[in-house]
Formats: C-alpha cells, sequence, structure tokens
C-alpha cells in the first residue's frame, strides 16, 4: 500500500513499470486524464464536506468512530490533493518526471512521497481503532465514558507512528538531472545490488507493519464482535423492547458501516499490493503487457478515497440529517439550540408528572438516545 512511490520511481533494474513501453494514445490520455480528475474532484470535494458536517456538529463529533471517520478523511484528502495530480503529471510527461527544481523541489520531491506513505498508513491503523471502538463498544458497553478520554490521544498519535514509519523517505528521495529533465528519485544505496535488497526487505518490513499485523487484528476484533452479538441475539431475543431492538439497530448499523469501510479499502488496494508483489519478487525485466494493469491498479487504490464519502453518507442517518441540514441552516453557531440537537442526536424530550414537592419537578428531562 505504501509502496507506490516504489513502482513509480526506480525500483531495481528489473523494473516491471512502463518505462520501456509504447506511449499513450492521445485518446487513451485523455480518458485517464478525465478518470483521474473525476475521483479527485469526487474526492475532495466529498471529504472536506465529511470533515467539516462532523467537526461543526456537537451530536457527530460526540463519538469517537465519527472522530476517527475525520482522521480517515484528512488522510484521504491529503491523499488526494498530493498523489493524483502526481500521477496525472506522469501520464502527461513520463513516471518520475519533476517539474520543480532548486530547494523547494528537493522539499517538494521528499514531501509528496512521505505524505503519501503516511497517509495510507494513517487510514490503516484508522481502521484498526475503529474496530477496537466497535470491539470495546459491543463487549463493554458501560465503557464508554472512559474510551471517550483517549481519543485526543488516539488521533495525532496515529500521525505520529506513521511519520515515525515513514520518516527515511525525507532521506531517500532527491532530484536527479537527465539530459537536461529533473527527476524525483530514490536511492538506499549508490550499490545497485545493494539497493535492490533494501527495496526487498523494506517492502517485506512494510508489508507485515500495514498488511499482516492489522488483518490478525482485525479479524481477531470482528470475530469477537460477531460471536458476542451472536450470543446476545440468541440469549435476549424474547426480552428485548422496541426501545432495545432500536438501539441493537443502530448498533448493528454502525458495525455494517465499520466493515465496509474495511472491504473497500481491502478491496480498492488489493491489485495495487498485487502488482507490487509481482514487480518485487516474481517478474525479471519490463513487462509492458502489465501496464493496463498498472494503472488499473492505481486508479483502483485512489479511488477509495473517494468511496469513503459515500459510505459514511449510506450508513448514517444523523449524518445524512445533518448534510440536509446544512444546505438551509446558517453554521457557526457556538451553542445550537435544543431542536437542533433533539433532530441531531435523537433527544426525546418528557414531562414529568406533577409531584407535590417543591423539586425541580417543571423541568423538562433530557433523554438521550445515541445514534451514529
Amino acid at each position: 500500500m505504501d509502496q507506490a512511490n516504489a513502482t513509480n520511481n526506480s525500483l531495481p533494474s528489473n523494473a516491471t513499470l512502463p518505462f520501456f513501453c509504447r506511449e499513450d494514445t492521445v485518446l487513451e490520455t485523455a480518458i485517464k486524464l478525465i478518470a483521474y480528475t473525476a475521483v479527485l474532484i469526487v474526492s475532495l470535494v466529498g471529504n472536506i464536506r465529511v470533515i467539516l458536517l462532523i467537526l461543526r456538529s456537537p451530536c457527530l463529533r460526540r463519538r469517537t468512530i465519527n472522530l476517527m471517520v475525520v482522521n480517515m478523511a484528512l488522510s484521504d484528502l491529503f491523499l488526494s490533493l498530493f498523489a493524483i495530480p502526481r500521477t496525472m503529471s506522469e501520464i502527461v510527461t513520463e513516471i518520475g518526471r519533476w517539474h520543480v527544481d532548486g530547494p523547494a523541489g528537493t522539499a517538494l520531491c521528499k514531501f509528496v512521497f512521505f505524505i503519501h506513505d503516511v497517509s495510507t498508513a494513517v487510514s490503516i491503523e484508522c481502521l484498526v481503532l475503529i474496530a477496537v471502538d466497535r470491539f470495546c463498544a459491543v463487549i463493554y458497553p458501560i465503557r464508554t465514558a472512559t474510551r471517550t478520554r483517549y481519543r485526543a490521544f488516539l488521533i495525532p498519535l496515529t500521525w505520529i507512528i506513521a511519520c515515525a514509519i515513514h520518516s527515511p523517505t525525507l532521506v531517500i528521495y532527491f532530484l536527479e538531472y537527465d539530459q537536461g529533465f529533473i527527476y524525483c528519485e530514490y536511492r538506499w544505496s549508490p550499490i545497485p545490488e545493494e539497493h535492490a535488497r533494501i527495496v526487498r526487505d523494506h517492502y517485506i518490513v512494510m508489508f507485515c507493519l500495514h498488511m499482516v499485523l492489522p488483518f490478525f487484528l482485525l479479524t481477531f476484533l470482528y470475530s469477537g464482535i460477531l460471536v458476542k452479538l451472536h450470543q446476545r441475539g440468541y440469549l435476549l431475543r424474547s426480552a428485548l423492547t422496541h426501545r432495545m431492538s432500536a438501539r441493537k439497530r443502530r448498533e448493528h448499523n454502525i458495525l455494517k458501516m465499520a466493515i465496509t469501510i474495511l472491504i473497500a479499502f481491502a478491496v480498492c488496494w488489493a491489485p495495487f499490493n498485487t502488482f507490487v508483489v509481482l514487480d518485487v519478487f516474481v517478474l525479471d525485466g519490463p513487462n509492458c503487457s502489465l501496464r493496463v494493469f498498472f494503472f488499473f491498479a492505481m486508479f483502483l487504490a485512489y479511488m477509495n478515497s473517494a468511496v469513503n464519502p459515500g459510505i459514511y453518507h449510506f450508513f448514517s442517518r444523523n449524518f445524512r440529517k445533518v448534510s440536509k441540514r446544512n444546505g438551509t441552516r446558517p453554521r457557526g453557531v457556538i451553542a445550537p439550540n435544543i431542536n437542533h440537537m433533539a433532530a441531531c442526536c435523537q433527544i426525546r424530550l418528557t414531562l414529568p408528572r406533577p409531584r407535590k414537592t417543591k423539586s425541580a419537578g417543571n423541568t423538562p428531562k433530557l433523554e438521550l438516545i445515541t445514534a451514529l
């Protein structure tokens, strides 16, 4: 996943990239550019909207899973802003071609690939944290307040960990000049054989960190969730009240959204990881027959950033409510009125029966029913 830079630049001399293949026709280039432009626009609009709607809504902002959604939307936004324009530029010129010279060009060369890898790593970390949040919500439902205290700590931690893991990117990338053109390249070692060995070792480490370890964690967490829900459904099926049934449906809906996000991520990134495995470990020498598959794999990986906002909108009823209200209500209100919160968070206003005591019996009682 985080090896997109490896396939777009200087892999070992046996790289299977379309460096040596025929150039695209004008029609092929136009189709690719239109496809990437559509993904870029949808991703930017969708993810910016997700971030603004959740952060502006007290109801949506109070749930841990929604803050993880904001974190994923932010990483998808960075990926779209820096990776897709670079890919479109390479379609028009050639892979690795750079257009900014000097210290600014060197800094941009390092940063673009660094933020690409970091954004992908943050998305994977968020997938795991969403699974942990759902696991705790199902297994330990009364400890919500305890989990909430760690939200402000976990979100920046995902970026700190990702930046630390991919910090070598800021060192190994540089600008190289060849026949009057500028290229953004990376090199682990000046010795080609050693460079090739480090590329393979580095990919194995990153594959274990970003694929193998999350796979086992996610399998364990979601298996535990499904087992627990099955047990509860079997034991409490006859005793559930209408309100409990509604709450159960909401929890299942949140779980469906989390699993759908995970499946979309896996499906969108699987072809690209397959290409990298073939490129690094299997194929020997340029293979132009893979150029169509290479475009499809890259496009599908970037399309994940545009798909996620649609998933949030489809599964979250409150997100749809806030989204509709956003077009008709002025934003920037510091304290939303009670009707706004009731519509967003499903707050029921109930008046208690009159009492003979002089206590504050006239005060409306707020009954909060949490919902995504």
